[in-house]
């Protein structure tokens, strides 16, 4: 009975390593974003700072617009308004999407992406996350 609604769109940035074979290794990432909680008939409002995360994607092959997997670890301060300090945990993720090919180095990425985590002052252990990305190459 614990959810949390998108109250705004948030913000990803992301230093990486691809092969532009099938391999990406998202190094470091930084996130934030804005939700609603919901619990029974209360909605307070919550951000969360992700300050650090990582993932391993594998994708297909020779493909214009690849499906990918992946796992990885992320940090995360979930901030309450009357909590003195945020609340942090850790979560192991894993997920599944798909590429979609735009123009030359340009994708938007659709993904699905449960997590678990260790340990947080709520005693939630599982979420999952819907996330849609404008994922830009810079190198050749």
């Amino acid at each position: 009975d614990n959810m949390f609604t998108p109250k705004l769109p948030g913000f990803q940035f992301e230093f990486t390593f691809n092969n532009y074979e099938n391999f990406e290794w998202v190094f470091w990432g930084i996130a934030h974003s804005n939700a609603v909680n919901k619990v029974g008939e209360s909605d307070v409002d919550v951000s969360f700072w992700i300050p650090y995360y990582t993932e391993f994607l594998f994708y297909q092959r020779e493909k214009k617009n690849p499906l990918f997997m992946s796992f990885g670890y992320d940090y995360v301060r979930m901030r309450f308004p009357n909590f003195e300090k945020p609340d942090s945990h850790h979560n192991l993720t894993f997920s599944g999407g798909w590429n979609l090919h735009v123009f030359n180095k340009a994708y938007l990425q659709f993904k699905v992406k449960p997590y678990f985590i260790i340990d947080n002052s709520i005693g939630q252990w599982f979420g999952t996350n819907f996330i849609m990305n404008i994922h830009l190459g810079v190198s050749d």
